[in-house]
């Protein structure tokens, strides 16, 4: 308990106690009824006897007066214990409003923690090269963030359509052969420390593939995803999506190893995420 609502208790009681002990003294000494006097000479004595018992007029004032400033005192009290009680009540509220605005400072600089010392995965780059028939694309993952990513998993694809994948594709993790998974991808566990990249797994699409590009006849896309921990207690794992569209803009030369390749990669739709 406060010691301002402390103090207010005590108050109350004194003036509770101080107004009962005037109303008890009041009703101790209360004008006594006078008894009816006799004419005869023979009850003098008697009439004598009354007129003693009888609180004289100026006991009778005195009363009064009493009456009257333990009304003020106790009236003045209970003002007093009125005030108290309005300040516990603004102390409490204002005590209140403090604890909120540090529980919300405390809340926002664990948020700010969170955020400026977290580690963040994305691609980096695609890493390309041409090695016999084969087009291999090797996505790169960087942890831009201040600790390392813990207990790392990631998995990518990549599957040509012939024109813009259908509405409300999924981009589901997909096998060697192009068929959908049941589960997510078998992605291998990884650790990534601050400020340094992993390579993902490379994807092979044939020779062929590059020159239906070119010429606008199919669309490729590689997509992925990474999910991993932190060494922040109490956080969910992060996840980190990408997808884009690979786009074929020069390709020359014959089937031999002197054929070069010139293509970039546009990011594709909505999934591209993170949190």
């Amino acid at each position: 308990m406060s010691r301002k609502l402390q103090i207010t208790l005590w108050v109350l009681v004194f003036a509770f106690s101080v107004a009962i002990a005037g109303n008890l003294a009041s009703h101790s000494f209360q004008k006594q009824p006078r008894l009816h006097t006799y004419n005869n000479a023979g009850n003098k004595n008697a009439q004598q006897k009354v007129a003693d018992r009888a609180i004289p007029k100026e006991s009778e004032k005195a009363i009064t007066l009493y009456n009257y400033w333990l009304m003020i005192f106790t009236g003045v009290l209970a003002i007093v214990a009125l005030v108290q009680i309005l300040f516990v009540f603004k102390a409490d509220k204002t005590a209140r409003i403090a604890a909120n605005a540090a529980r919300k400072a405390a809340e926002t600089a664990d948020t700010n923690l969170i955020a400026t010392q977290r580690p963040f995965v994305f691609i980096r780059l695609f890493e390309t090269r041409l090695i016999r028939q084969d087009f291999q694309i090797q996505p790169q993952w960087e942890n831009s963030g201040n600790t390392p990513a813990m207990r790392m998993r990631s998995y990518a694809n990549w599957k040509v359509f012939a024109s813009e994948p259908p509405p409300g594709y999924t981009w589901p993790d997909l096998d060697s052969q192009g068929n959908e998974l049941s589960e997510p991808g078998p992605g291998e566990t990884r650790f990534i420390g601050p400020k340094a990249t992993q390579y993902a797994e490379i994807l092979k699409v044939p020779i062929t593939t590059m020159e239906n590009i070119r010429q606008g006849s199919v669309k490729l896309f590689v997509w992925g995803w990474a999910e991993y921990g932190d060494i922040i207690s109490d956080t969910a794992r992060h996840r980190t999506e990408f997808c884009n569209e690979f786009l074929v803009t020069d390709l020359s030369g014959d089937n031999t190893e002197t054929r070069t390749i010139a293509a970039v990669f546009r990011i594709h739709g909505h999934y591209n995420t993170a949190t």
